[in-house]
């Protein structure tokens, strides 16, 4: 007999909102995109009869490949029957399981441009989406982003955001002692299916600064939350005011630029440990040892740069800390196609690597200033895509685009 499989669907976070206002939300959209009747005409013409005889099974099947802005924008108000079925929590949640991984940046004009690859791997495709970005966008969770935006009153505004939807929910500010917020993220923590926003900052309420962590559970909470450092050592504390690091498992993690330090925050229990580093710091000393961290999805990557174009890659386990060694990644004997072929001329340390876009097959490097290049550690094949972005600060988000929102439509 057959085993059923069982598929992990993460819903959306609930929100309070009666059924009577939720369907007078949902006919005044639909008069407003289709002109209320004729909408539910448009269903029932003969012109239907093919997309009819397509038995309901195949058909959600053939729409969860569709990618999410079209379905958003197109799909949906193709009749009534299409509106309601992806609407559902099931069909929103199989399609995030069916969307690949894609990079994200701004461009020169604050536009978001995705870059994902074609089926087979053949080439990448490259477009801008209907998204206009405030200001940064740090990182992304289920296809919901969390952005920031400056005022001139000094108070930094943070939105969750769906930029293959256009939909955007501003949370509510951080307390007034809780400054120097710059860096932060949004991970999902299964166990209470719901988002939570995490902030870097400072607590000045005590006189003195003190780094600490802020988070908020989206859509439940209407106030901030400090979680407890004062555990931590001097370096891990300074640690957490780096740019943090969303896995899969329900984990957010620091490390600093350049070190091997990690800090690591379970969303679930709410509770901050650091994790010495596989190698033991006496090993490190004196050696010129760049390091960095990478999300695979479930774990944590570190790679330690040992030669010019070679790295030393550990995986680690975040419910116990421990680290796995995995095979080391060398580019020096590709660095002659990579010239050859795409024109790149860079120096040793412009060259770092960027983000897993199909673990543990496909790595993504960041060639500074502007250059991105594919590396198939399989086949090693070779891809490059030149971005006009914005300057360095905005750095590159792994993003799935998705019907995630948090309302379940």
């Amino acid at each position: 007999m057959k085993k059923s499989r069982t598929i992990y669907r993460p819903p959306p976070p609930r929100l309070v909102r009666s059924r009577k206002d939720s369907n007078k939300e949902e006919e005044e959209e639909i008069k407003e995109v289709v002109g209320g009747t004729n909408y539910t005409r448009r269903c029932k013409g003969t012109e239907w009869s093919v997309a009819e005889s397509i038995p309901d099974e195949l058909l959600f099947e053939i729409l969860l490949r569709l990618p999410a802005q079209d379905i958003y924008y197109e799909s949906r108000l193709v009749c009534r029957e299409w509106y309601h079925m992806m609407r559902t929590k099931d069909f929103i949640h199989q399609h995030l399981e069916h969307a690949s991984y894609g990079l994200l940046y701004i461009d020169e004009s604050h536009d978001v441009v995705f870059i994902s690859a074609r089926e087979g791997g053949e080439g990448m495709d490259t477009y801008k989406l209907k998204f206009k970005t405030r200001c940064a966008v740090w990182c992304s969770c289920n296809g919901l982003m969390l952005e920031y935006q400056s005022s001139f009153e000094k108070n930094i505004y943070y939105y969750v955001i769906n930029i293959s939807t256009d939909q955007a929910f501003r949370l509510p500010l951080l307390p007034y002692f809780l400054c120097g917020h710059q860096f932060s993220c949004i991970g999902y923590d299964a166990t209470s299916m719901t988002y939570k926003v995490v902030v870097s900052c400072q607590d000045r309420g005590h006189g003195f600064a003190i780094e600490c962590v802020a988070i908020l559970t989206v859509g439940v909470d209407k106030s901030w939350r400090r979680v407890r450092t004062d555990h931590l050592s001097v370096l891990g504390r300074h640690t957490i005011m780096s740019r943090p690091i969303f896995s899969e498992g329900g984990f957010v993690h620091w490390n600093k630029f350049g070190g091997t330090e990690v800090v690591t925050l379970n969303l679930e229990t709410e509770v901050i440990a650091e994790t010495p580093p596989p190698i033991p710091y006496k090993d490190l000393l004196g050696e010129k040892t760049n390091c960095r961290c990478l999300s695979t999805g479930r774990y944590l990557s570190l790679f330690l740069r040992r030669r010019n174009l070679a790295w030393e890659v550990f995986e680690m386990i975040p419910e116990t800390g421990e680290w796995r060694k995995l095979p080391n990644i060398c580019l020096e004997g590709q660095k002659g196609r990579i010239i050859e072929r795409f024109g790149f001329k860079f120096k040793h340390d412009s060259i770092r690597p960027c983000c897993w876009l199909k673990y543990p097959e496909v790595l993504v490097f960041f060639i500074e200033p502007n250059s991105i290049i594919f590396y198939n550690l399989i086949t090693c094949e070779i891809g490059a895509e030149k971005l006009s972005m914005d300057g360095y600060w905005h750095g590159v988000t792994l993003h799935k685009n998705s019907l995630v929102w948090l309302g379940g439509s």
